[in-house]
């Protein structure tokens, strides 16, 4: 299978040296030694680079020990399926059973054995830092560390369900699509792991979000409401009155019982039907054009959807 950034991953062989020369490619340097004796040596499943996201789905053939050569500047999940990992670290062995995952950055050696079957996702730490600034709505100081001991998958929510849902076929043609222009399956990706894999930002990214005084809040609505055919962003408004982003929207949230977005929305279409009501000179299509719904057929939908009729029934009921 070779679709977009999908690709089939197929070593099958005698010589150790072809395993070694794929995961260094594919990880960072490493030296692969056989342990035991085996007929091949080798891993089979698919590989695929999302937004600068790396996955593997295999399985492995014969055993062997892999030794990194140089330190890695990502933290790797493994999720076994089938069969057992070693992991060897300084201070400590951990072995990882199927229906467990291990995030990690550097172990000593991992022993990867005969039939074991994984799905991997490696992040980048800028990947990490960048997205965790986002989510925090500050600069990140500190590297991104996540538990360092065997963890049950079950615990994940739906992470591993995520993983082998990118997977699927389906997936696969969407994610070739907007892999090169948009970040969004990297983005859901990495923000999935952050908000649900145990790390050292969890307890802040868990605590409630701090509210700001009802009058930020109603500075956004005055805003919203002198500029009704405008899509301000949620940047821009926090902006007016110097409060996070994450703070307006919660607080907008828990005060209006919208969001933003909807509050917006919902102010456009009221618009949208006084001018249907009381400028009847003006064809739908204008009055969509009017109050920036993007296509005649949007304002219809969004229209019926919040008052049960479309335009031109509203306007003949009037």
């Amino acid at each position: 299978m070779s679709n977009g950034p999908y690709k089939e991953l197929k070593i099958s062989s005698r010589d150790i040296g072809e395993v070694e020369e794929y995961l260094s490619d594919a990880y960072a340097p490493v030296s692969a030694t056989p342990l035991g004796s085996h007929h091949k040596y080798g891993v089979n499943g698919h590989l695929a680079v999302l937004d600068d996201v790396f996955f593997e789905w295999s399985k492995t053939i014969g055993s062997y020990r892999v030794t990194p050569i140089e330190m890695f500047d990502s933290v790797l999940f493994n999720f076994v399926s089938e069969g057992t990992t070693d992991y060897h670290f300084k201070d400590n062995k951990l072995t990882i059973a199927a229906g467990q995952v291990i995030g990690y950055r550097h172990a000593d050696n991992v022993d990867v054995l005969d039939g074991s079957e994984h799905s991997t996702v490696v992040i980048s730490d800028d990947l990490l830092c960048k997205r965790m600034s986002i989510l925090l709505d500050k600069p990140v100081v500190h590297t991104v560390e996540f538990s360092k001991g065997a963890l049950d998958q079950r615990n994940l929510k739906g992470l591993p369900a995520l993983v082998e849902f990118l997977y699927n076929s389906s997936v696969q043609r969407l994610a070739g699509s907007l892999n090169a222009r948009s970040s969004a399956v990297g983005n859901l990706v990495i923000d999935s792991f952050l908000l649900n894999y145990p790390n050292n930002y969890t307890q802040t990214l868990t605590a409630p979000v701090p509210l700001v005084a009802p009058r930020q809040v109603r500075r956004a609505i005055d805003y919203i409401h002198a500029h009704p055919a405008d899509r301000s962003s949620p940047e821009f408004l926090a902006s007016l009155s110097a409060v996070s982003v994450r703070s307006l929207q919660y607080s907008f949230l828990l005060s209006v019982g919208q969001t933003i977005s909807e509050y917006q929305r919902a102010l456009r279409l009221q618009k949208a039907r006084d001018d249907l009501d009381q400028s009847s000179n003006l064809s739908a299509k204008a009055i969509a054009e009017k109050w920036g719904f993007a296509s005649h057929s949007a304002f219809t939908q969004s229209f019926k959807k919040a008052f049960g009729v479309t335009p031109s029934q509203a306007r003949r009921g009037n």
